[in-house]
């Protein structure tokens, strides 16, 4: 494997001039439908700040997904790059005694995640990191923020 970090010394980058400009690449257009692999799952929590939620915590579970956009070259050529890692992140439902909720209608985005990689199938085991490296096809969508477009995973399904 290939360290393309071992030339780079973050204590001289802290200290160090650039005079490039930081350029944003523009976003892949909604509604497209692009193959994708998964990357290593990552857990975060967040502590809830509104009134009606103050103190709760949140699980949230992140997977990225490395889209290669050279299948489709007129986005590879809007996008200017060959592949683009995005985000399909979901919260968990909990049980008020701390453990998953697995009851109907609950945990969807788990849910569509293992339906996706083919590994939602009752008595077989299934941990989160079996998903990493797997396939999926990607609904991209585009959502506005202070004044700019971002590309996002709006949805997962099965590939093929």
């Amino acid at each position: 494997m290939n360290d393309v970090t071992s030339g780079f010394d973050p204590d001289t980058f802290l200290h160090a001039a650039i005079t490039e400009e930081s350029k944003r690449r523009p976003p892949i257009p909604a509604g497209l439908s692009l193959p994708g692999t998964l990357g290593t799952p990552t857990s975060r929590k967040t502590e809830g700040k509104k009134e009606t939620n103050m103190g709760q915590t949140y699980v949230w579970v992140d997977v990225p997904i490395e889209i290669d956009l050279t299948g489709n070259p007129s986005v590879r050529e809007s996008v200017g790059q060959d592949k683009v890692t995005l985000r399909y992140s979901f919260g968990l439902d909990m049980k008020p005694s701390g453990g998953l909720d697995l009851g109907v209608g609950k945990n969807n985005g788990l849910r569509i995640l293992r339906d996706a990689v083919g590994l939602n199938v009752a008595g077989q085991p299934f941990m989160i990191d079996m998903v990493a490296g797997r396939q999926v096809l990607c609904r991209i969508g585009n959502r506005p923020y202070q004044g700019e477009i971002y590309d996002e995973i709006s949805s997962i399904a099965k590939l093929g």
